[in-house]
Parts: C-alpha cells; structure tokens; sequence
C-alpha cells in the first residue's frame, strides 16, 4: 500500500512540474499558438515587452539616448484592431488585425477574449496587462 501511494505521489509530482514548466515556457511560445486566452495574452505581452526594448535599444544606437515610441500605433480609441486600423503597428513587424484587441484610449487596449486591460507605458517602455 506504501509503495502504491508513493507510486502515486511520484506520477502527481511529475504531472504537476510539467505543468509549471509549461507555465514559465508560455513566454518563449507564439502567443498565436496558445488557446487559453490569459495565456496568450501573457506570451504576447512578453513579446511586447521584447520588441519594446528592441526598438528602445535601437534608439540608443541610432540617437545616442534610450527611448520608446510616444504610441503604439495611431488607431482612434474606441476602434477594434482590424485590416484597416491595425494595433501595435509601431513595434510588431505584422500589426493585430483580428480583433482580438480594442484600443480604449491613447495607451490602454482591451484584449477582448480574456477581458482583460493592457496598458503602454512610454516613460518606461512596458506593456502591462493585468492577468493576474
């Protein structure tokens, strides 16, 4: 019986670390890949956050001085990312044009499938969505 649960507990103890290293991996994954919409959104958000130090990065090779796009695109508040206003266009090499976003205002955006608000920070270069 002792060996059963410790068989048990070995195959639960697996399953579990797999499961958090396929959490702490969602960020090297194609956020386009994922299904479960909080995950894609936080792989997305991390692709933001890269592609923001790229171009902050490229400014100091370029300029002399770090610094990030004032916007991230130049879609009007209201509007649903689509073919023909296209969200992040400023730092994602093909912009969102599937409605998966809704820009609210000038640096808040509204990933529609997970609810959840993203905001741009310009001073400091982060995109932050409150997943958690």
């Amino acid at each position: 019986m002792k060996k059963m649960a410790l068989i048990l507990f070995i195959i639960i103890s697996i399953i579990s670390i797999s499961s958090i290293s396929h959490a702490l991996n969602v960020c090297k994954r194609p956020y386009t890949t994922i299904r479960n919409p909080q995950l894609s959104l936080l792989s997305f958000s991390c692709l933001m956050n890269e592609l923001l130090s790229d171009y902050s990065h490229n400014e100091y090779y370029s300029l002399g001085i770090y610094a990030y796009p004032a916007l991230l695109d130049s879609v009007p508040r209201g509007q649903i990312c689509n073919a023909t206003g296209p969200c992040f266009e400023t730092v994602l090499p093909t912009p969102i044009t599937d409605g998966s976003f809704q820009k609210i205002d000038s640096t808040t955006y509204l990933h529609i499938a997970s609810g959840v608000e993203c905001t741009y920070s310009n001073t400091d270069g982060a995109f932050r969505c409150a997943i958690f």
